[in-house]
């Protein structure tokens, strides 16, 4: 069972670089730090023995699946909150601060 929904907003967490399960070839995906829109979930691949069972599949990244463990899940009212800071700093929601 998994917590995961399409949709979600996930943080990366994995700050060693991604490798291909089937290939073992390097490959891109989410930095440390960054924030993605979950696509589509996927079962563990059949030739993976072992690790997660979820694996997340994200817009930016969707010829790649990555483990539901590599990441956190960025829950609604945390980007609520973020939001209303914004508001009260009067920083556009698209500029970093």
């Amino acid at each position: 069972m998994t917590d995961w929904q399409v949709g979600d907003l996930a943080m990366c967490l994995n700050d060693t670089g991604w490798n291909s399960i089937t290939t073992g070839v390097s490959r891109q995906g989410p930095r440390k730090g960054e924030v993605c829109k979950v696509r589509d979930l996927r079962a563990r691949p059949q030739e993976i023995a072992e690790g997660p069972d979820v694996y997340l599949v994200f817009w930016d990244f969707a010829d790649a699946a990555f483990p539901e463990s590599s990441f956190r899940k960025i829950r609604p009212s945390a980007v609520s909150e973020i939001e209303k800071l914004r508001a009260l700093c009067d920083v556009p929601s698209g500029v970093r601060a």
